[in-house]
């Protein structure tokens, strides 16, 4: 008796694994159920507007024709609707100026409808990069790996309960990021986050190290037209942002009378970190001493021109580069900014087969430190040594040197896109070749294929071979 058993069915390697799948589902029911309940319930509890405060005062004082930048009339405007006095208005007029339709609601009302859009500021950007990290890598694991972690992510949840602007500032920049090489339009999201808040500025050195000075130029001129017609249609009080907000953007000037010391626990700021290990500040601790204040534009100076020697050429490398010194660089990083972090860790996640086990390890536990709530601690006096306070007061300052240094060494220069059955235009890309539309799916050399598949083997083309006899 013959055997006539059936051959085994093919597998199929290609269908996506439900269990990745399921991880990434959990991930995202955990992300929007912290999102839309739980911070909400938050804020009803704690019923405070928080860094909310400064915007809704000063779309009053624009709708009052006050003037947002001179701390009198910002309190007075606060006074006058109910609130508390808030911190200054340290932005161009242009949010002011899109909240001034809020500032005829409730403040606490008008609070919880920009935590509203927040959140779903927050959903588009997490969205938006898994969608690009799942272009970018084969590996099913990688977005369900960043939901988790991302859904765990403790300054994200601060930004909503603090009512700050990240979140919509790292809309515009993620949406620049994803899209710039299919809408022309993209330099026009990350030049609004510039008009909201001058930080992601920095972003421009990304087309500048790959020599793209048309694309540097149009998100620079888009950015100015932004903020000068904000500037226009505030009137006169404008020149106050020019006079008294920039100018004190300079290390070592008072910022706009926050009335917050420099050193302040949980500021994970260069200034804060030369602060600790100088002890070089004024007797209200508001700023720095001059020389210090020298010292922290020396550092950051130094970390910028270093990581743009260190990534150039690489828009990935210089971007997470970029990312992770705009949150060190001003004078206060408190947790909530963490929030642009998202995007270096997708980037990361995208070049883990470029990154040295070493290197892992050390940005895994930088990213745990960075996720959770962590405050600074108080040491007691006999343990109060320089070095020490640093790691203790900003226990996130290391971490995110970590990230920066990691895109300046850690990742391998990228030679293009992984090439493979999933992506078969990514090896003439990589070659430096145009891809044929509708070309066959690249096939690894030395592979057989499969008849019981319906795979035929590659037609080798006859190649005439001319040879010369030389007499």
């Amino acid at each position: 008796m013959s055997d006539t058993r059936e051959p085994p069915a093919p597998r199929d390697d290609s269908a996506p694994s439900l269990l990745p799948r399921f991880v990434a589902v959990l991930g995202w029911s955990l992300l929007l159920l912290r999102l839309f309940v739980l911070d909400l319930l938050e804020v009803l509890r704690a019923h405070s507007v928080n860094d909310y405060s400064a915007f809704h005062a000063a779309a009053v004082a624009i709708s009052d024709g006050r003037n947002p930048y001179l701390a009198k009339d910002l309190i007075a405007s606060a006074k006058s609707v109910g609130l508390d006095v808030p911190h200054p208005y340290l932005y161009p007029p242009l949010l002011a100026e899109l909240l001034i339709p809020s500032s005829y609601v409730e403040p606490f009302i008008a609070r919880l409808l920009f935590g509203l859009v927040n959140a779903l500021a927050l959903v588009a950007s997490i969205w938006l990069l898994q969608t690009w990290i799942a272009k970018q890598t084969d590996n099913k694991w990688a977005t369900a790996a960043w939901i988790i972690a991302v859904a765990n992510f403790w300054p994200i949840r601060e930004s909503q309960w603090m009512g700050t602007i990240n979140p919509l500032v790292l809309l515009g920049i993620v949406v620049w990021w994803t899209q710039k090489e299919s809408s022309r339009w993209a330099p026009l999201a990350l030049a609004l986050a510039v008009s909201v808040k001058m930080s992601p500025a920095l972003l421009v050195l990304v087309p500048l190290t790959e020599r793209k000075w048309r694309q540097a130029a149009w998100i620079g001129a888009l950015s100015v037209v932004i903020i000068a017609a904000s500037c226009a249609a505030t009137g006169p009080h404008a020149l106050d942002f020019v006079r008294n907000v920039l100018t004190a953007f300079a290390p070592g000037a008072r910022w706009h009378d926050l009335d917050v010391p420099v050193d302040f626990a949980n500021n994970n700021s260069i200034a804060a970190f030369v602060a600790r290990f100088t002890d070089a500040v004024t007797p209200d601790h508001m700023a720095l001493l001059p020389w210090a204040a020298k010292l922290h534009l020396a550092i950051a100076l130094a970390l910028l021109a270093v990581g743009a020697y260190a990534t150039r050429g690489d828009r990935t490398r210089t971007l997470g580069m970029a990312v992770a010194l705009m949150v060190v660089a001003p004078t206060y990083s408190w947790e909530a900014h963490a929030t642009y972090l998202l995007v270096p860790f997708a980037l990361v996640l995208t070049q883990a087969r470029s990154i040295p086990w070493a290197w892992i390890v050390a940005i895994a536990v930088s990213w745990a430190i960075m996720s959770e709530s962590v405050g600074g601690f108080l040491l007691p006096r006999e343990l109060d040594m320089r070095l020490l306070r640093v790691f203790a007061h900003s226990p996130k300052f290391v971490p995110m040197l970590v990230l920066w240094a990691l895109f300046c060494f850690g990742v391998r220069r990228s030679k293009g896109p992984i090439a493979g059955p999933s992506n078969p235009r990514a090896l003439p890309r990589a070659l430096g070749e145009p891809a044929a539309r509708g070309a066959a799916p690249w096939t690894p050399l030395g592979s057989t294929p499969n008849p019981l598949a319906g795979e035929r083997a590659p037609q080798t083309p006859e190649i005439e071979v001319q040879i010369s006899h030389r007499s």
